[in-house]
């Protein structure tokens, strides 16, 4: 009798759809009982004799362990079939009937298949042998349940993470093999998320997440699109660089609370689904209780609204819609085969984006040659000096209690570097009076504040009136009719010095005659801009006397707006401001009226859009107790190399210069595209995937230092001068195709922001559709 002969070692097998239609069992590798198998490496098995022998042996033979294949690649399965079968699950036939699985369940042992279910033999419906199995699962795939769910980072070896489903270049909609096969039951769609990256989450930012959302919500014509939107933003989302919530509480907004708002009222006529939410106001009620409308709250309270605003928004998102935050900045983006964008982080992600929102705010300059000599000088001769930018970003903790500091800049820049030079340092005010007046208590860690500027005095204080709003300006010349006149010429026929600029000042003196009458004299703009033209003191001391009195001054005209026809004028330029930014939008200026803009800027922001008062009466009382001393207007700073110090002169004071080891440039630099410091807006130029905006035509064209984007749709211009398909830029980085565009959304004023944001988002789905 011959030895029984060793049974073949059974196989667990994997699942895998077979050319009927169902799942079944993938059949087991033939065996090599006579050499060796390849794929396990065994040695040649030995026949052993007696034949197959008895039962009894055939049990005591069975083998304990199962080895799982590696699934084989099947000859007629396209790669993209194959990717749909391992990635979602098929839903049910036609007719409600399920496909049956072959699965195998934990803890069952795996059988070995009788003859005739070899390779590509289908399992018939009647086979005894078939297992059911689980319902099939429906779309979305394993992973993605949950519409917040992080999705998986993809890396591969050695190279970036990618984050984006469906990695693919191909079409929006994706068709598999229904789980009919050839029996006729069609097919299953399956369709890419819309994948949109808005590049900086501050208010602006924010706005268009909120578009965004609401577009792809249930009132929106994206109602129940799947999509992703990423949000690259290394600072508080919602709050962005500037609005911080965890700034000293010291440093204060430039607005009233009743205007901020970062939400979108029934005011904005925008074509998108009408949404509302609480104003700052609203929100202060539950968690700032005591702010009154007509105060300026500290910007780190504004920071929490905004944070508080942004984090809702996200929360109201559709299922359908994954937002996705990724906490670091964007170095570079990349147009990929196909139209769709790559967007490089500075940690390492790469995503792949069908549109492209840039909303960076306020982004880094490269040093100025004058700041990179005054950098250089410094360093040659041990001094400090301190470049221009964000008052909380600069190394004000360099500067030591009780020397001097020489200050360039009194705009709003150097009110909060002042705010934290003193009562960040343990200084305190306190009342001097009932006309608002204050008195300054030292802590003996402040330095001697030296301060100039180009036009020699502070911009003048916001109207501030206890328990009243400001109230605005009806326009009389350069009203709706004025400017359809201008908008409707030519593209770079209209001069702002000779056609817009005596529009402003005939507005601004009605107002002026409207409440000072003959008894204030007639309107000079001059005086108001330059006040310091054709003055001169003998030294700082008695310039220091003269501008504190003009600063009481401009207090009480703060206190009282209604008889002081110089508020009334600020309040006439206010309401110009907006028709000058619809005029530059019409692209009708011609190049040299940009920069006349510059003009109108500085003079609009001193007139109009100071300090609170109250940062006045503040600047009066460290004046008076010697932490502050002026130095007056268009300040020349040299460098001692003898005495080893900065110098300051000033044609407006006599008396020897001002000394200090140590130089401030108190400003916030402007927006140039051709001096950027950031990696991202500068590599989208040198790529050709943007270019500077000029303004003008033909030889009078001038570089305006913006991004070159349409003044409609916001789409970026590349080199050749074609709006981008998928690429859109807002805010502070197209300064110069828009106006003014620093300001926010004011509440109930039909803010252009909303209405940009939501034209930005329609745009937006519309081109990664």
């Amino acid at each position: 009798m011959q030895p029984a002969r060793r049974r073949p070692r059974p196989v667990a097998h994997r699942r895998a759809l077979h050319p009927g239609g169902h799942r079944g069992l993938r059949p087991a590798r033939p065996r090599h009982p006579r050499g060796a198998d390849p794929l396990r490496g065994q040695p040649p098995q030995q026949e052993r004799p007696g034949g197959q022998g008895t039962g009894r042996a055939r049990r005591r033979l069975r083998p304990r362990r199962q080895v799982r294949l590696p699934h084989p690649r099947r000859a007629d399965a396209a790669p993209r079939r194959r990717r749909l079968r391992r990635q979602h699950r098929l839903p049910r036939r036609a007719g409600g009937h399920r496909p049956r699985h072959r699965r195998h369940r934990r803890g069952r042992r795996a059988q070995v298949l009788p003859r005739g279910h070899g390779a590509g033999a289908p399992a018939l419906p009647g086979d005894p042998h078939r297992r059911r199995g689980p319902r099939p699962r429906p779309y979305p795939p394993r992973g993605h349940e949950h519409p917040r769910r992080p999705a998986p980072h993809h890396r591969a070896a050695g190279g970036p993470r990618l984050q984006c489903r469906g990695h693919h270049q191909g079409p929006r909609r994706e068709s598999a093999p229904g789980p009919g096969g050839d029996l006729g039951l069609g097919s299953v769609s399956v369709r890419r998320p819309i994948s949109v990256a808005v590049v900086g989450a501050g208010p602006r930012g924010t706005a268009v997440l909120e578009r965004l959302i609401a577009n792809l919500g249930p009132h929106g014509p994206w109602a129940g699109a799947p999509a992703e939107l990423h949000v690259v933003e290394e600072h508080t989302p919602g709050a962005g660089r500037v609005w911080d919530p965890a700034q000293p509480e010291h440093l204060l907004m430039n607005t009233v609370a009743g205007h901020a708002t970062a939400f979108p009222d029934d005011t904005v006529a925008m074509d998108g689904p009408a949404t509302t939410g609480p104003t700052l106001m609203e929100w202060a009620r539950e968690h700032a209780p005591g702010l009154e409308p007509w105060q300026h709250p500290h910007r780190a309270l504004m920071g929490r609204y905004l944070a508080w605003a942004h984090g809702r928004i996200v929360r109201g998102a559709a299922p359908a819609t994954r937002v996705v935050p990724h906490a670091t900045r964007a170095v570079g983006l990349d147009e990929l085969p196909g139209g769709r964008l790559r967007l490089r982080l500075a940690d390492g992600t790469e995503l792949l984006a069908d549109a492209v929102v840039l909303a960076t705010g306020h982004t880094d300059q490269l040093p100025s040659p004058e700041g990179e000599a005054l950098a250089d000088a410094a360093g040659r001769h041990g001094l400090l000096y301190l470049p221009p930018g964000h008052p909380r970003e600069t190394a004000l903790d360099a500067l030591p209690p009780g020397e001097a500091v020489l200050v360039r800049g009194l705009a709003l820049n150097f009110f909060d570097q002042l705010a934290l030079l003193t009562a960040g340092r343990g200084g305190r005010f306190e009342p001097a009076g009932p006309d608002g007046l204050l008195r300054y208590l030292p802590s003996g860690r402040e330095p001697l504040v030296l301060a100039g500027s180009g036009r020699g005095v502070p911009y003048l204080a916001r109207n501030q009136v206890p328990g009243r709003m400001p109230t605005g300006h009806t326009l009389v010349h350069f009203d709706h009719a004025a400017l359809a006149r201008l908008t409707a010429r030519e593209p770079g026929t209209v001069d702002f010095p000779t056609e817009v600029r005596p529009l402003i000042a005939r507005e601004a003196a009605a107002a002026w005659d409207r409440v000072g009458g003959p008894a204030a004299g007639p309107f000079d703009l001059a005086a108001v801009d330059r006040p310091l033209t054709g003055r001169k003191f003998a030294d700082r001391a008695e310039f220091g006397d003269w501008l504190r009195g003009w600063l009481r001054a401009d207090i009480a005209a703060a206190r009282t707006p209604d008889r002081s026809p110089l508020k009334a004028a600020a309040a006439a330029v206010t309401a110009v401001k907006g028709q000058v930014r619809r005029l530059v939008a019409a692209g009708v200026l011609s190049g040299a009226s940009y920069r006349e803009l510059e003009w109108f800027r500085s003079f609009g922001a001193h007139l109009s859009s100071g300090p609170p008062a109250s940062r006045i009466a503040e600047l009066i009382a460290l004046s008076e107790a010697g932490v502050v001393a002026f130095v007056g207007a268009r300040p020349e700073v040299g460098v001692d190399t003898g005495a080893g110090c900065f110098t300051v002169t000033s044609p407006t004071t006599g008396g020897p210069p001002a000394t200090a080891r140590a130089l401030l440039d108190a400003w916030l630099p402007g927006q140039d595209l051709a001096g950027t410091a950031d990696p991202l807006l500068g590599g989208l130029v040198a790529a050709g995937l943007a270019r500077p905006h000029t303004a003008g035509t033909g030889a009078a064209a001038v570089a305006t230092g913006a991004l070159d984007v349409g003044a409609d749709d916001l789409r970026v211009r590349t080199a050749d001068g074609r709006a981008h398909p998928r690429l859109f830029a807002v805010g502070i980085p197209v300064e110069g195709v828009h106006w003014n565009t620093p300001i926010g959304a004011r509440a109930r004023a039909d803010a252009e922001m909303f209405r940009q944001a939501d034209i930005l988002a329609r745009s937006a789905l519309s081109a990664a559709d």
